[in-house]
Protein backbone atom coordinates (compact mmCIF):
# COMPACT_ATOMS: atom_id res chain seq x y z
CA UNK A 1 0.00 0.00 0.00
CA UNK A 2 2.74 2.41 0.64
CA UNK A 3 4.19 1.39 -2.83
CA UNK A 4 0.69 3.37 -3.98
CA UNK A 5 0.91 6.66 -1.76
CA UNK A 6 3.49 8.85 -3.42
CA UNK A 7 2.55 8.17 -7.09
CA UNK A 8 -0.88 9.21 -5.74
CA UNK A 9 0.41 12.36 -3.87
CA UNK A 10 2.12 13.17 -6.96
CA UNK A 11 -0.73 13.15 -9.00
CA UNK A 12 -3.23 14.60 -6.74
CA UNK A 13 -0.84 17.55 -6.25
CA UNK A 14 -1.06 17.57 -10.27
CA UNK A 15 -4.33 17.65 -10.59
CA UNK A 16 -5.20 20.53 -7.90
CA UNK A 17 -2.21 22.66 -9.35
CA UNK A 18 -3.89 22.43 -13.05
CA UNK A 19 -6.38 25.02 -12.76
CA UNK A 20 -4.28 27.67 -10.61
CA UNK A 21 -1.54 27.50 -13.52
CA UNK A 22 -3.42 27.07 -16.49
CA UNK A 23 -3.93 30.87 -16.58
CA UNK A 24 -0.55 30.91 -19.12
CA UNK A 25 -1.74 31.25 -22.33
CA UNK A 26 0.38 28.44 -24.04
CA UNK A 27 -1.80 26.06 -21.92
CA UNK A 28 -5.03 24.70 -22.62
CA UNK A 29 -7.71 26.68 -20.77
CA UNK A 30 -10.08 23.95 -20.22
CA UNK A 31 -11.40 23.18 -16.85
CA UNK A 32 -13.99 20.85 -17.28
CA UNK A 33 -12.99 17.60 -15.31
CA UNK A 34 -15.97 15.50 -16.49
CA UNK A 35 -15.91 16.34 -20.11
CA UNK A 36 -15.39 13.29 -22.88
CA UNK A 37 -11.75 14.21 -23.60
CA UNK A 38 -10.81 14.38 -19.83
CA UNK A 39 -12.43 10.36 -19.44
CA UNK A 40 -10.69 9.45 -22.55
CA UNK A 41 -7.38 10.79 -21.52
CA UNK A 42 -7.91 8.54 -17.62
CA UNK A 43 -8.94 5.77 -20.00
CA UNK A 44 -5.74 6.14 -22.25
CA UNK A 45 -3.43 5.97 -19.11
CA UNK A 46 -4.56 2.91 -17.84
CA UNK A 47 -4.24 1.06 -21.57
CA UNK A 48 -0.74 2.68 -21.63
CA UNK A 49 -0.58 1.32 -18.09
CA UNK A 50 -1.31 -2.21 -19.18
CA UNK A 51 1.04 -1.71 -22.21
CA UNK A 52 3.98 -0.89 -20.42
CA UNK A 53 3.96 -4.12 -18.38
CA UNK A 54 4.49 -6.13 -22.04
CA UNK A 55 7.26 -7.44 -22.40
CA UNK A 56 8.18 -5.04 -25.61
CA UNK A 57 9.31 -2.69 -22.68
CA UNK A 58 12.53 -3.97 -20.57
CA UNK A 59 12.47 -5.70 -17.22
CA UNK A 60 14.23 -3.02 -15.70
CA UNK A 61 11.49 -0.24 -16.65
CA UNK A 62 8.10 -2.37 -15.83
CA UNK A 63 9.33 -4.05 -12.63
CA UNK A 64 8.10 -0.88 -10.58
CA UNK A 65 5.14 0.95 -9.58
CA UNK A 66 6.94 4.16 -9.93
CA UNK A 67 8.80 3.41 -13.13
CA UNK A 68 5.28 2.47 -15.12
CA UNK A 69 3.49 5.24 -13.48
CA UNK A 70 6.62 7.68 -14.91
CA UNK A 71 6.60 5.92 -18.49
CA UNK A 72 2.64 6.59 -18.31
CA UNK A 73 3.22 10.53 -17.44
CA UNK A 74 5.90 10.83 -19.80
CA UNK A 75 3.93 9.65 -22.72
CA UNK A 76 1.01 11.64 -21.73
CA UNK A 77 3.41 14.74 -21.57
CA UNK A 78 4.71 14.18 -24.88
CA UNK A 79 1.09 14.38 -26.40
CA UNK A 80 0.34 17.33 -24.54
CA UNK A 81 3.58 19.06 -26.17
CA UNK A 82 2.82 17.90 -29.72
CA UNK A 83 -0.83 18.95 -28.81
CA UNK A 84 0.96 22.58 -28.10
CA UNK A 85 3.35 22.36 -31.37
CA UNK A 86 0.03 21.75 -33.10
CA UNK A 87 -1.63 24.78 -31.56
CA UNK A 88 1.19 27.48 -31.77
CA UNK A 89 1.22 25.89 -35.96
CA UNK A 90 -2.27 26.55 -36.01
CA UNK A 91 -1.81 29.85 -34.29
CA UNK A 92 -5.02 28.97 -31.62
CA UNK A 93 -3.04 28.86 -28.51
CA UNK A 94 -5.08 30.29 -25.54
CA UNK A 95 -8.58 28.37 -27.17
CA UNK A 96 -10.19 25.62 -25.38
CA UNK A 97 -9.09 22.55 -26.46
CA UNK A 98 -5.89 23.41 -27.79
CA UNK A 99 -2.33 23.62 -26.12
CA UNK A 100 -0.72 21.97 -23.11
CA UNK A 101 -3.18 20.63 -20.82
CA UNK A 102 -1.92 19.60 -17.05
CA UNK A 103 -5.72 18.62 -16.42
CA UNK A 104 -5.09 16.21 -19.28
CA UNK A 105 -2.09 15.06 -17.97
CA UNK A 106 -3.40 14.57 -15.10
CA UNK A 107 -6.30 12.14 -16.50
CA UNK A 108 -3.33 10.25 -17.90
CA UNK A 109 -1.27 9.62 -14.72
CA UNK A 110 -4.42 8.93 -12.63
CA UNK A 111 -5.63 6.48 -15.04
CA UNK A 112 -2.48 4.40 -14.51
CA UNK A 113 -2.71 4.74 -11.24
CA UNK A 114 -6.04 3.29 -11.36
CA UNK A 115 -5.26 0.19 -13.53
CA UNK A 116 -2.61 -0.24 -11.00
CA UNK A 117 -5.28 -0.14 -7.85
CA UNK A 118 -7.50 -2.41 -9.94
CA UNK A 119 -4.55 -4.82 -10.67
CA UNK A 120 -3.30 -4.81 -7.07
CA UNK A 121 -6.72 -5.84 -5.74
CA UNK A 122 -7.05 -8.36 -8.27
CA UNK A 123 -3.63 -10.01 -7.60
CA UNK A 124 -4.22 -10.11 -3.80
CA UNK A 125 -8.10 -10.39 -3.04
CA UNK A 126 -9.00 -12.84 -5.82
CA UNK A 127 -5.30 -14.19 -6.09
CA UNK A 128 -4.91 -14.07 -10.10
CA UNK A 129 -1.88 -13.03 -11.56
CA UNK A 130 -1.83 -10.62 -14.42
CA UNK A 131 0.80 -10.57 -17.69
CA UNK A 132 1.31 -9.91 -20.83
CA UNK A 133 2.47 -11.60 -23.17
CA UNK A 134 2.87 -11.73 -27.33
CA UNK A 135 0.58 -8.67 -27.54
CA UNK A 136 -2.18 -10.80 -25.53
CA UNK A 137 -3.50 -10.24 -21.60
CA UNK A 138 -3.70 -12.95 -19.53
CA UNK A 139 -5.32 -13.69 -16.42
CA UNK A 140 -4.01 -16.95 -14.36
CA UNK A 141 -5.39 -18.13 -11.19
CA UNK A 142 -8.03 -19.48 -9.23
CA UNK A 143 -11.12 -16.75 -9.21
CA UNK A 144 -12.45 -17.19 -6.14
CA UNK A 145 -15.41 -14.61 -5.34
Amino acid sequence: MKKVIMPLIASLSLALAAPKISQAQFLDPDKCWTCSDTREHFAGGAILDLAVRGPWVAESFRNRLWKREAMVCTIGATYEALQYFEAKANNKLGERGYGFSLKDLAADCLGALAMEGIIHITQKKFNIAWSVERDKLYLRGKFQF
